[in-house]
């Protein structure tokens, strides 16, 4: 009599990939005030901002869109969009990462923009990339490198998971200059995410490859009224 073969269920596969998607904070004071703000000098969401944040809220709960991990930056503007859109992902919290942050910068932080200029000038980027922007902030290569390595990070933390961070423009545009090895700024194009748009990348482990899903997706704000 043949041997039968016996097949073992392995179980469930782990995935080897993260989704990823940043979210761009809503339109917050300090831009409408033209206040240079990365943490401290935030003065949170505007009204238009909170508007923009529900309807990417109401999107969200339309697609039943579901996250294991939510998380923000520290500043007030971020975690107030991320607050308007927890209860649309399935999350019970929202996990702040301060490197998740804007460019740092240090005492400039809070000065209105045209003081924070005339206090501490502006430089080249391409040129200097090594100069902090002010005492205590990041330079350009602090900024990429901070970036950098939190993607990677959060791609090992969190494998296999999906994971949305309200995050800031800066983050999202060096983000995608590092992952695409895009050496410096100034080569004439620029990348300019929307307030409460969507960037979502994906990481496969086995390969260590990113790949981009979408960028500044904004569909739900088609018909925001101004």
């Amino acid at each position: 009599m043949p041997l039968a073969s016996r097949v073992t269920d392995p179980g469930p596969i782990a995935s080897s990939t993260v989704q990823l998607i940043l979210i761009r904070h809503g339109e917050s004071h300090h831009t409408v005030r033209d206040i240079a703000s990365s943490e401290q000098g935030c003065l949170g969401l505007t009204d238009r901002g909170r508007g923009q944040a529900d309807a990417l809220r109401t999107r969200f709960a339309s697609e039943r869109r579901r996250v294991d991990v939510l998380l923000s930056s520290t500043a007030d503007r971020a975690r107030q969009t991320a607050e308007i859109l927890r209860p649309a992902l399935g999350t019970d919290t929202v996990v702040t990462d301060r490197d998740l942050c804007e460019l740092r910068l240090g005492r400039g932080d809070g000065l209105p923009r045209a003081d924070f200029e005339a206090r501490y000038g502006s430089f080249d980027l391409v040129a200097a990339p090594d100069r902090p922007v002010c005492p205590d902030g990041e330079s350009w290569n602090d900024f990429r490198n901070r970036v950098h390595t939190t993607l990677n990070t959060l791609a090992t933390t969190y494998r296999g998971k999906t994971v949305a961070a309200v995050t800031h423009a800066g983050v999202i545009v060096v983000g995608f200059m590092t992952l695409f090895a895009i050496p410096r700024p100034g080569t004439g194009t620029r990348i300019d995410p929307d307030f409460a748009s969507v960037t979502e990348w994906e990481h496969d482990d086995t390969t260590d490859n990113w790949r981009l899903i979408r960028f500044n997706d904004t569909a739900h704000l088609r018909y925001e009224t101004t």
